[in-house]
C-alpha cells in the first residue's frame, strides 16, 4: 500500500472524526440542556406548592402552575430516556478515543504495529481503525431495527 493512500484515508477519517465529534458535543448539550431544565422544575414545585397555603388568592393559580411544571417534568424525564442523549455522547466520544490511541499506536509503531513492515502496517491501521468505525453503524442498524432510535 502506497503513502499516498495513507494520506487520502488520514484525511477521511478526519472528517470522520469531525462528524463523531459535532455528534458527541450535539448530544452532550441536548443531555445536559434537559438535565438542567429536569433539576430546575424539579426544584421549583416543592416551594411552589408551599404558597398557596400563604397566598389565599392566588391558591388556583399556583396549584395549576404546579400541576404544568410537574407534566413537564414527566414530558422531560422521559424524551431524556427515549432519547438516549447521554449514552449517544459516550458512544460517539468512545468512538474518537479508540481511534486516537489506534492512531498513536500506529504512528508510534507500538504494540502490534511494531512487528509489521509498512505495507502491512498501513493495511492493518486501516482495517482496525474501520473496525471501529464500522462497529457504531452497526449498533446504529441494530437499534433502527428495534426501534431504540428516534
Amino acid at each position: 500500500m502506497k503513502p499516498e493512500i495513507l494520506k487520502e484515508y488520514e484525511h477521511r477519517l478526519r472528517e470522520h472524526l469531525m462528524w463523531f465529534e459535532h455528534k458527541a458535543m450535539t448530544a452532550k448539550k441536548k443531555f445536559l440542556l434537559l438535565r438542567m431544565l429536569q433539576t430546575l422544575i424539579l426544584a421549583i414545585l416543592p416551594i411552589l406548592f408551599l404558597f398557596p397555603n400563604y397566598l389565599d388568592n392566588f391558591s388556583f393559580s399556583i396549584s395549576l402552575l404546579g400541576g404544568v411544571l410537574s407534566m413537564l417534568a414527566l414530558v422531560i424525564t422521559s424524551l431524556m430516556q427515549i432519547s438516549n442523549f447521554d449514552s449517544q455522547w459516550q458512544q460517539y466520544r468512545l468512538i474518537i478515543e479508540q481511534v486516537h490511541r489506534e492512531q498513536l499506536s500506529f504512528w508510534m509503531e507500538m504494540g502490534e504495529y511494531s512487528r509489521l513492515d509498512e505495507e502491512e502496517r498501513i493495511r492493518s491501521y486501516i482495517e482496525r481503525v474501520e473496525s471501529i468505525i464500522n462497529s457504531e453503524r452497526s449498533k446504529w442498524f441494530v437499534g433502527e431495527k428495534r426501534g431504540d432510535r428516534l
